[in-house]
């Protein structure tokens, strides 16, 4: 069962999601094993996180 983050530690989580993915070149499956998180958790964060770059 999942953990309810806090907006902060949502954002801190997210920062860390794209810094694994765009720094250290891992790809989701890899990032979502080291954090302990579903895959799918942590590719919505990255798309969302780049999104709100974005905007």
């Amino acid at each position: 069962m999942g953990r309810w983050l806090s907006k902060e530690d949502y954002a801190i989580r997210a920062e860390r999601i794209v810094e694994l993915r765009d720094k250290e070149g891992l790809q989701f499956a890899e990032i979502a094993k080291r954090m302990g998180i579903q895959q799918g958790v942590v590719e919505y964060s990255y798309h969302k996180s780049k999104r709100e770059e974005h905007e």
